[in-house]
């Protein structure tokens, strides 16, 4: 599937045949936000300086065909996630909820990750976050929520 072919390629850092391949995927009037999300991570955690522009503009040029999914949220978010920049990833996520969608497992893992990796590491958002949206009962702790939750608060 073109979605296999963009994940392989996206793995090994070959941005430029993931966003190729992409592309058919447009021109055939098959994408998926899976996909999207895909070519999106691989352009914002690329050494391009355009990666996140690029990014944006696929989402933006998509808007009417693929709606945009927590994954492809999350995905835009990866850059800053690794930089502990968690204060542009919960702007991230007030986004994505003002266009629509709850954050999920996927979107509380993001966030959780970007406290962990935040200079000095902010356990205490991280631990509120978790509890706030486990507290509503719209989602399961999974093993990535977990993991992520640990990473931000410590603990064996």
């Amino acid at each position: 599937s073109f979605t296999a072919v963009i994940s392989a390629f996206a793995s090994v850092d070959d941005v430029q045949s993931a966003e190729e391949w992409f592309s058919r995927m447009v021109d055939n009037g098959i994408p998926t936000a899976d996909a999207l999300a895909t070519v999106v991570e691989a352009l914002v955690l690329s050494s391009q300086n355009e990666g996140l522009e690029t990014a944006e503009e696929w989402i933006n040029q998509l808007n009417d065909v693929v709606e945009p999914s927590q994954s492809v949220y999350a995905a835009l978010a990866a850059a800053d996630v690794e930089a502990g920049d968690f204060e542009q990833v919960e702007a991230r996520m007030q986004q994505m909820e003002a266009n629509g969608l709850e954050i999920n497992e996927v979107s509380l893992t993001t966030l959780l990750l970007a406290y962990a990796n935040a200079k000095p590491q902010q356990s205490q958002l991280a631990e509120q976050m978790f509890k706030q949206h486990m507290f509503r009962g719209k989602m399961m702790a999974t093993r990535p929520v977990l993991e992520a939750l640990r990473a931000a608060v410590g603990g064996a």
